[in-house]
């Protein structure tokens, strides 16, 4: 879907305004391509092109919207669009004020991704190469994603991506299983023959004798996929205004003062990195990104439009849930992490984690395919599944004891009704106890 197509379409679509009423078209698209496989060879392919368009009219602090699919026909789009308009109109008339309803001042932004498209055959086709006899199970979406908010007053916002995600996993007989995943906007054969080297020298880890340590408090090194399970826990609103002002928030200890992390840790929003739209669905433009924890003190809390109302805060973000939460890096490098480790706990993944005692930031969860055991800087074998109970005051504050150097872009693999654009970029942290269960 192209912008000057959105335009003919509000074009048309404001004849039917009525009065002082604003119409905002909130577009949601992709061209997307997905491909399953599993034992290196291709189960399922597909593509998906969606092109969905909400219709929110407002009357002063009224409000109403439709969804319709576009075609791309603009004649039938039309027809469409103004039969959801005229639909919406009585609703309008019978609904009450919403008094956190504010519509920002008329702005305009634009932002266009790669002019390449990433090359997703190559991909496939490399994996598949690369990956012949082995077990290789996993997805690999690619393709672009479109949005874009525009209304009757002027507000012109535009915003286009394109990239590649492949997540998958190497499996052996006995359970033993593998996880990589690479994504970008360009694809780099030599970074997946890197990832790939990397899967078979932890098989060849895995294969060792399974070690059980008992129930306990142990050094461990948490790699950026692992702690992308802890951190994407805060996407419930955690960071927002809303949360923390009803003192619902994890971190509320944090927020208040009575708490505080390592100096190490800083988290940002990383509105500027163009890997997610920086306006939100009523056209709040929001550029600039949000320090929310520097040096391990709270900073400042996301602030969506509607509590920007509520509280009588500036909207910084286009709403309350992080969608490119970024931790500053260290200086540990990861060829470093098993000498500085010494003796404890490698996790590569955790899986399952929830909240166990929300208040005080406290989650469990379950370690997760290639986590090992290392004694005096030594891999001595897979761990077992174990359970972990812990608080990020401690794994993030009193027993940190090192970020790793390099931060990696973790997109969200989501895909249920469209490809998701949010993801975390993130180091490893080691850390001197977590806190084994059973």
């Amino acid at each position: 879907m192209r912008h000057d197509y959105l335009r003919a379409l509000l074009d048309t679509l404001r004849e039917g305004l009525r009065g002082g009423q604003v119409l905002i078209l909130d577009y949601h698209g992709e061209r997307s391509d997905f491909v399953r496989f599993t034992g290196a060879r291709i189960r399922q392919a597909g593509h998906v092109r969606q092109d969905q368009l909400t219709l929110r009219l407002v009357d002063g602090r009224r409000q109403a919207a439709e969804t319709i699919s576009l075609t791309g026909h603009l004649d039938g789009d039309r027809a469409r669009g103004r039969a959801a308009l005229d639909a919406l109109q009585p609703w309008l008339a019978e609904l009450p004020d919403d008094p956190w309803l504010a519509l920002p001042a008329p702005a305009a932004s634009r932002h266009d991704g790669p002019a390449e498209m990433p090359d997703g055959r190559a991909a496939l086709d490399a994996l598949l190469r690369l990956g012949a006899g082995l077990d290789l199970v996993g997805v690999l979406a690619s393709g672009e994603v479109l949005r874009a908010c525009l209304d009757s007053r002027g507000t012109d916002h535009w915003f286009r991506t394109a990239s590649f995600h492949l997540d998958w996993s190497l499996h052996e007989a006995g359970g033993r299983a593998v996880k990589a995943e690479l994504a970008g906007e360009r694809w780099d054969e030599a970074a997946l023959v890197a990832r790939l080297a990397d899967q078979r020298r932890q098989m060849e880890r895995l294969r060792l004798p399974v070690q059980t340590p008992g129930p306990g408090r142990y050094r461990a090194w948490l790699a950026p996929a692992a702690l992308y399970e802890l951190l994407e826990l805060l996407a419930g609103g955690d960071l927002g205004i809303k949360a923390l002002r009803t003192r619902q928030s994890a971190l509320q200890a944090l927020y208040d003062g009575q708490a505080s992390l390592d100096p190490r840790v800083t988290l940002r929003e990383a509105l500027d990195s163009g890997r997610v739209p920086p306006f939100s669905s009523l056209g709040h433009h929001t550029p600039a990104p949000v320090t929310l924890i520097r040096a391990g003190r709270w900073q400042d809390p996301l602030v969506g439009p509607r509590s920007a109302v509520e509280y009588g805060l500036p909207v910084n973000a286009p709403q309350e849930a992080p969608q490119a939460l970024e931790m500053a890096p260290g200086s540990l490098a990861e060829a470093d992490v098993p000498a500085a480790l010494d003796t404890g706990l490698y996790l590569t993944n955790l899986w399952y984690c929830n909240w166990s005692d929300r208040p005080h930031a406290r989650i469990t969860g379950m370690t997760r395919y290639a986590c090992l055991w290392v004694e005096r800087g030594v891999v001595r074998g897979p761990l077992a599944p174990m359970r972990f109970d812990d608080t990020l005051y401690w794994l993030l504050g009193e027993d940190l004891e090192a970020v790793g150097s390099d931060a990696v872009l973790l997109p969200d693999p989501s895909t249920y009704e469209a490809r998701a654009l949010r993801g975390l970029r993130l180091p490893g942290v080691l850390t001197g106890g977590l806190r084994l269960t059973l």
